[in-house]
């Protein structure tokens, strides 16, 4: 009888150790695919980020400059010589018009909207002239928010990297 309570015994010892011990196989390999899955993740990750960063539109240039003539612009308006708005008017919509044809890595949804804020530059660029020749101060002052608006709006569909 003790032989057989001693083998029952082991039986059940052995038994034990070999479920415990594959439970924690199991969890190792389940932790294992889950770091794998991570590393993938982040690898994805990193590469879509190196991906926008290599394809982000470089306009630093021309931002640069539209930025310059609207800082003119904004001086030619508060000195109220409003007779040479049109020409600076004109040049900064000159210079935005040229950001579709460098906005190859900008998104769909992004270009459609710079699509259509470059019209409305050059609505806005085509009003500034008439007020500016009509020396008619308070409708170039109030065409003029809109346009830096305008201008923001356009700034706001780039990434960072665009502007360097």
């Amino acid at each position: 009888m003790k032989t057989l309570t001693s083998v029952a015994l082991i039986s059940l010892f052995s038994l034990n150790l070999i479920f415990i011990g594959c439970g924690e196989k199991k969890d190792d390999t389940q932790t294992k695919k889950e770091d794998k899955t991570a590393t993938q993740n982040q690898t994805q990750q990193q590469t879509q980020q190196t991906q926008s960063n290599a394809t982000a539109p470089k306009i630093g240039k021309v931002w640069e400059s539209v930025q310059k003539k609207n800082e003119e612009l904004n001086k030619t308006i508060e000195t109220k010589k409003l007779a040479g708005v049109h020409e600076i008017a004109f040049s900064i919509r000159d210079l935005v018009k040229t950001l579709p044809a460098q906005s190859t890595g900008l998104a769909a949804d992004k270009k459609a909207s710079l699509d259509t804020y470059v019209k409305e530059v050059s609505e806005q660029a085509e009003l500034l002239d008439k007020y500016g020749d009509d020396n008619d101060l308070k409708n170039t002052t109030a065409t003029y928010a809109t346009f830096i608006k305008t201008l923001d709006s356009i700034k706001s569909l780039y990434p960072s990297e665009s502007f360097q």
